[in-house]
């Protein structure tokens, strides 16, 4: 039995190592136009859910400033409450006379500006709202001048 060699000490040589595949363009076709069609299918579809979601979102918006304008309308109306509640000249007199220490208006202690004539005080709202409004000031005029 000395003809053949054990499979163990045999050698095969193979030069494979570098097998160079080359591109499929049937199959790369066949991808890209399932890609395309998928695309022209999903944009109007996503475009669909993007306006409903837009609409959506512009209503609850809406909603929103609709209560804020509400609000607003609601706090106008207070302060506007407010303010004729606060012009009463006898309310402004009383709680100036009262809160803040102020005395009421003399004619004596009334400095005329700018040649305007005083209009004697008349309180409450029987006052009339036309008259020329006096600019008090307590100075001494300067030296030399006529009082």
């Amino acid at each position: 039995m000395t003809g053949l060699a054990p499979r163990s000490r045999a050698r095969f040589s193979v030069r494979n190592g570098r097998i160079v595949r080359e591109p499929d363009t049937i199959q790369t076709r066949t991808l890209l136009i399932a890609l395309g069609l998928g695309l022209l299918v999903l944009l109007p579809l996503m475009a669909n859910v993007w306006g409903h979601s837009e609409k959506h979102r512009l209503g609850y918006e809406i909603t929103r400033t609709r209560e804020q304008l509400v609000a607003a309308r609601e706090e106008r109306r207070l302060l506007r409450t407010e303010e004729a509640c606060e012009s009463d000249l006898r309310k402004v007199q009383e709680r100036a006379i009262s809160e803040m220490g102020l005395l009421p208006r003399t004619p004596a202690a009334t400095v005329v500006v700018h040649g305007t004539v005083p209009v004697p005080a008349t309180p409450g709202p029987a006052a009339d709202t036309d008259q020329t409004m006096v600019l008090a000031r307590f100075h001494r005029p300067p030296p030399g001048a006529q009082p």
